[in-house]
């Protein structure tokens, strides 16, 4: 009798942790959420050096941390692109993952009818650039040949 009290006084502190997290999280989404300099990206991400990504025109970053997950910067570029950063590697909902060679490198390419994403880590980076379907998808695929033919790109 005594561990079945035990249980259920268990279980109602965890659900009850458990709410209380959940409605903090829902509350308080926009507080882990800011617009950043490229300059912050390092900071942000806990990281030495800036990330190395292309030299398109920012608009503007989004920083994401919600202390839980590992944190992410998403670079929107002029051109219509985007570019999730993060320590981790990130999976992408409702797409197909399949691998790809573009010049003498694999990438991991998420898509579905409309997106498409081309990710690939770099020292413990891992970078997504997502973009529409169609001519964009050619911009990636260029930038991503030409940093290939780097004599310093891994």
């Amino acid at each position: 009798m005594k561990k079945i009290i035990l249980s259920s006084v268990a279980m109602v502190l965890l659900l009850i942790t458990m709410l209380g997290f959940i409605l903090h999280r829902t509350i308080n989404e926009d507080v882990w959420r800011k617009w950043i300099a490229v300059t912050e990206i390092p900071g942000i991400l806990k990281i030495g050096t800036a990330p190395n990504f292309p030299e398109w025109e920012v608009q503007k970053i989004m920083a994401y941390d919600d202390h839980f997950t590992a944190p992410t910067c998403t670079v929107y570029f002029a051109n219509g692109i985007e570019l999730l950063l993060s320590t981790g590697s990130v999976g992408f909902e409702g797409m197909d993952e399949n691998q790809t060679l573009i010049g003498n490198r694999k990438y991991t390419v998420f898509g579905n009818k409309n997106d498409k994403v081309y990710q690939y880590p770099e020292e413990g980076v891992w970078y997504s650039l997502k973009t529409t379907r169609g001519a964009k998808e050619e911009i990636i695929e260029a930038y991503l040949k030409a940093r290939n033919a780097e004599p310093d790109s891994k």
